[in-house]
């Protein structure tokens, strides 16, 4: 059995919206907790497991849109299954999240339709992704490159945008994305026993992951009252990115504590997170 507190502060500036550029600020607090067996076959060691999560976090906008702000709720399940025969590893997963987001934006007095700009919106991230992974034992350090395709869709459901009193002013559509990522990186890790019966285990990875598909979302928007309609386009994601990450684990018996650290970043975006986990086997 496994649990993880969740924490992250995202950051992005420049991307395109139409003629205008925008971007925003994100920080999120979440929890996932977990459960996985392994057993043994003729072919190699099999590890199945389950995961959910949930948190909650706020955004406000940057750039040349009015002031948004948004309060969102996100909740979800993971499922994964490792493969491994001895040095060789592969992870396959699939995972669905969903996301309710509060949205306000504030509006100029000269358009005289009250301070804000209103919309609930529903969104949910359905995600597919295999890794495979080999194993270098040196003689003082770990060195595991790795390779994977993860697949992504993005859909964010119809909604209306309102006036403070209630008033309907835009209708816009369902819209989809379809991202395909192919992270490639190395992982390096060591261990330490110590007097006390503990085990330290430090360790770094870096990956680059080149991104294709639908990099750029297109809204279509309609106008109550009158016929009229547009569509905007949007840069979303940039088409290559760089992880980073560092972290500790100690572990003596079956109890295991871990703390990492990791850095997302590419030209238009910066990501941040950490993670506390306590690990539990029997």
């Amino acid at each position: 059995f496994w649990a993880s507190t969740l924490y992250g502060h995202d950051s992005n500036s420049g991307f395109k919206t139409g003629a205008l550029e925008t971007g925003n600020n994100v920080n999120y607090f979440g929890l996932m907790i977990g459960a996985d067996i392994t057993h043994q076959t003729s072919l190699g060691n099999l590890r199945s497991g389950l995961a959910f999560h949930s948190g909650t976090g706020k955004s406000s906008s940057k750039g040349d849109l009015q002031y948004t702000k948004n309060d969102v709720d996100f909740w979800g399940a993971t499922f994964y299954e490792n493969w491994t025969n001895n040095n060789f590893s592969v992870t396959v997963d699939l995972g669905l999240s969903r996301n309710s987001n509060d949205v306000e934006q504030n509006l100029p007095a000269w358009v005289d339709m009250g301070s804000k700009l209103k919309a609930d919106i529903d969104s949910e991230m359905l995600t597919a992704g295999i890794t495979g992974e080999y194993l270098y034992n040196l003689s003082s350090i770990d060195i595991v490159p790795h390779a994977g395709v993860r697949y992504v869709q993005l859909k964010t459901e119809r909604f209306d945008t309102t006036t403070q009193s209630g008033e309907k002013l835009f209708d816009t559509a369902e819209q989809k994305q379809n991202l395909w990522q192919f992270p490639v990186g190395v992982r390096l890790s060591t261990t330490y026993s110590l007097d006390s019966g503990w085990a330290v285990s430090p360790q770094a990875d870096l990956s680059v992951i080149p991104v294709t598909g639908d990099t750029n979302a297109k809204t279509h928007i309609r106008t109550y009252g009158i016929n009229a309609s547009d569509t905007l386009s949007s840069t979303i994601v940039d088409d290559t990115s760089f992880s980073g990450q560092l972290g500790v684990k100690a572990q003596k018996g079956n109890v295991s504590f871990g703390i990492n650290y990791n850095l997302d970043a590419s030209e238009h975006q910066t990501g941040q997170g950490a993670m506390a986990v306590f690990n539990y086997n029997f």
